[in-house]
């Protein structure tokens, strides 16, 4: 079955995103097995991505924590390091993570989601102010 999109995933249904959340969470899970076995660029890419349409999914579930989670674990930012200090980690991990140029950005935005949605709003703020730094023009950072 096909791999769900970040398009498909803002379009679908509650009840289609927990089909979508399984259906991700099993393709990261292979992509994670993988990228251990054979180290790629293309694998690291394609496991990011999985990522970042899992936590998106996770988002629009009403799970920010396991979205944070997710996103923290396929970027390998530190514990405890939150706000805008995990959102400079995901932009600088980006790279190293085989991430396009616009993933790691928009990873760290998901980021500030997460805390938003999760009540944390002076982290929320210092992550979307580091993804506003980096691209004025990053729309979704402002509100």
């Amino acid at each position: 079955a096909r791999v769900p999109t970040a398009e498909d995933v803002r379009a679908y249904s509650p009840s289609e995103l927990e089909a979508a959340r399984l259906q991700l969470v099993a393709a990261l899970d292979g992509a994670e097995h993988s990228l251990a076995s054979d180290f790629s660029v293309e694998a690291a890419q394609q496991r990011t991505h999985l990522a970042r349409v899992l936590a998106m999914t996770l988002l629009r579930l009403g799970s920010p924590l396991d979205a944070e989670q997710t996103i923290v674990d396929a970027l390998g930012v530190p514990r405890g390091v939150t706000g805008g200090e995990a959102a400079r980690w995901c932009r600088a991990r980006g790279g190293d993570a085989g991430c396009s140029s616009e993933a790691p950005l928009e990873m760290a935005f998901l980021l500030g989601v997460c805390y938003q949605k999760s009540g944390r709003t002076r982290e929320a703020l210092a992550a979307f102010e580091e993804v506003l730094r980096e691209s004025e023009g990053h729309w979704r950072a402002r509100y």
